[in-house]
Protein backbone atom coordinates (compact mmCIF):
# COMPACT_ATOMS: atom_id res chain seq x y z
CA UNK A 1 0.00 0.00 0.00
CA UNK A 2 1.14 3.50 -1.14
CA UNK A 3 1.72 6.00 1.57
CA UNK A 4 -0.65 8.81 1.96
CA UNK A 5 0.50 11.80 0.27
CA UNK A 6 -1.94 14.21 -0.65
CA UNK A 7 -4.72 15.11 2.30
CA UNK A 8 -7.24 17.66 1.94
CA UNK A 9 -9.05 18.54 5.60
CA UNK A 10 -12.11 20.84 5.39
CA UNK A 11 -13.40 22.10 8.27
CA UNK A 12 -14.53 25.63 9.75
CA UNK A 13 -12.87 25.03 13.26
CA UNK A 14 -9.52 26.30 14.05
CA UNK A 15 -8.97 24.32 16.79
CA UNK A 16 -9.72 21.05 14.79
CA UNK A 17 -7.68 22.18 12.28
CA UNK A 18 -4.50 21.92 14.84
CA UNK A 19 -5.18 19.04 15.73
CA UNK A 20 -5.65 17.26 12.43
CA UNK A 21 -2.33 18.42 11.25
CA UNK A 22 -0.43 17.76 14.11
CA UNK A 23 -2.31 13.90 14.27
CA UNK A 24 -1.03 13.82 10.67
CA UNK A 25 2.17 14.39 11.46
CA UNK A 26 2.22 12.35 13.78
CA UNK A 27 1.52 10.14 11.09
CA UNK A 28 4.49 11.62 8.97
CA UNK A 29 2.06 13.38 6.50
CA UNK A 30 3.60 16.91 6.27
CA UNK A 31 3.53 18.62 3.41
CA UNK A 32 0.64 17.35 1.36
CA UNK A 33 -2.19 18.63 3.55
CA UNK A 34 -4.21 21.41 2.68
CA UNK A 35 -7.09 23.25 4.44
CA UNK A 36 -10.58 24.30 3.37
CA UNK A 37 -12.90 26.10 5.37
CA UNK A 38 -15.92 25.26 4.21
CA UNK A 39 -17.49 22.75 1.77
CA UNK A 40 -17.20 25.60 -1.61
CA UNK A 41 -13.68 26.36 -0.41
CA UNK A 42 -12.96 22.24 -0.44
CA UNK A 43 -14.60 21.62 -4.04
CA UNK A 44 -12.71 24.64 -5.34
CA UNK A 45 -9.23 23.03 -3.70
CA UNK A 46 -10.31 19.59 -5.46
CA UNK A 47 -10.98 21.02 -9.02
CA UNK A 48 -7.73 22.58 -8.42
CA UNK A 49 -5.85 19.46 -7.73
CA UNK A 50 -7.70 18.05 -10.40
CA UNK A 51 -6.54 20.31 -13.09
CA UNK A 52 -2.93 19.62 -11.94
CA UNK A 53 -3.74 15.88 -11.58
CA UNK A 54 -2.79 15.58 -7.57
CA UNK A 55 -6.22 14.49 -6.26
CA UNK A 56 -6.32 13.89 -2.18
CA UNK A 57 -5.75 10.71 -1.20
CA UNK A 58 -7.38 11.39 1.53
CA UNK A 59 -10.68 13.61 2.22
CA UNK A 60 -11.40 14.76 5.94
CA UNK A 61 -14.96 16.50 6.05
CA UNK A 62 -17.19 18.11 8.73
CA UNK A 63 -20.69 18.02 8.34
CA UNK A 64 -21.62 21.18 9.38
CA UNK A 65 -20.29 24.45 8.33
CA UNK A 66 -20.75 27.87 7.27
CA UNK A 67 -21.36 28.41 3.06
CA UNK A 68 -21.36 25.03 2.11
CA UNK A 69 -22.01 21.90 4.88
CA UNK A 70 -20.18 18.57 4.63
CA UNK A 71 -23.68 16.62 2.72
CA UNK A 72 -23.53 19.89 0.51
CA UNK A 73 -20.49 19.13 -0.75
CA UNK A 74 -20.38 15.70 -1.15
CA UNK A 75 -24.00 15.85 -2.96
CA UNK A 76 -21.56 18.38 -4.98
CA UNK A 77 -18.62 16.29 -5.24
CA UNK A 78 -20.80 13.60 -6.55
CA UNK A 79 -22.44 15.50 -9.85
Amino acid sequence: MKPVERVLVIDDDATVIFLTKRMLSGLGIDGGVHIAHNGLEGLERIREAAEQGLLPQLVLLDIKMPVMDGFAFWRNWQS
